[in-house]
């Protein structure tokens, strides 16, 4: 676990135990001693203090993850990508909606463009020279965190997907997750499986364009983007004629 998201976890650990009817100077050893106590109404009370204290943990993390503020400013940044691994940490499956909602969320200015340097003259999707199963998933902490907390997360995912649109790094990102979680194969077959029985054309084409990122190589993919940039500047051309 990264030192920061560390720090963070225990500063939030802290602060709700300190709130817990057992006491503030009760540590994580003295919670579990008393699960295990003679008494019954000890042990219900420990469990109970418990589990509030971690669903409290993960509804004030996802309330500041879907703060705007914290996730433009560059000042907070950092935390909220902390708040991130934290949830991944915690495999905390009730954080997947938000996750998923937010999965282009960078941790730095190379992932914006999944490594591609910013240009307005080429389309959104482009994935530069390698592949987006190359990059390291610690430096793709939203997408990092969703594969921590495993297959459950599968149906937001493919939700997410669904409505990503034109937006190609929210199904890079997606893609991505399929394949940690599926390998490749399985995440084509989940993908193939979603196109037999979806007839929204709006649904259709970010399952298309993820499945071709699965099964294309990355020449292909190259040759795909310069169609597009052709087709793009076709337009415009035609555009300023009028």
């Amino acid at each position: 676990m990264h030192a920061r998201t560390v720090c963070l976890l225990g500063m939030f650990l802290v602060g709700f135990l300190g709130a817990l009817a057992i006491g503030a100077e009760s540590t994580a050893k003295d919670i579990v001693q008393k699960l295990f106590a003679a008494d019954a109404v000890s042990r219900q009370d420990a469990e109970k203090s418990i589990i509030a204290a971690r669903k409290e943990l993960i509804a004030s993390l996802l309330q500041a993850i879907k703060d705007e503020t914290n996730r433009t400013m560059a000042a907070k940044r950092g935390s909220t990508l902390a708040a991130v691994r934290i949830l991944g940490e915690l495999r905390a499956v009730e954080a997947a909606d938000v996750l998923t909602e937010y999965i282009t969320l960078p941790d730095d200015p190379e992932v914006l463009t999944l490594g591609v340097k910013a240009d307005a003259s080429r389309p959104s999707w482009v994935m530069g020279e390698s592949s987006i199963f190359d990059r390291p998933l610690s430096n793709w902490q939203t997408v990092e965190a969703l594969v921590a907390i495993g297959e459950p997360c599968l149906p937001s995912v493919m939700k997410r997907l669904q409505r990503s649109g034109a937006d190609i790094r929210g199904i890079a990102a997606c893609t991505r997750v399929l394949t940690e979680l599926k390998g490749k194969e399985g995440a084509a077959a989940l993908l193939k499986d979603a196109l037999k029985t979806e007839t929204n054309l709006n649904k259709r084409e970010p399952l298309m364009k993820a499945l071709a990122l699965i099964t294309s190589t990355p020449e292909d993919q190259r040759k795909k983007i310069e169609e597009i940039i052709g087709g793009m500047e076709k337009a415009s051309a035609t555009r300023q004629k009028f």
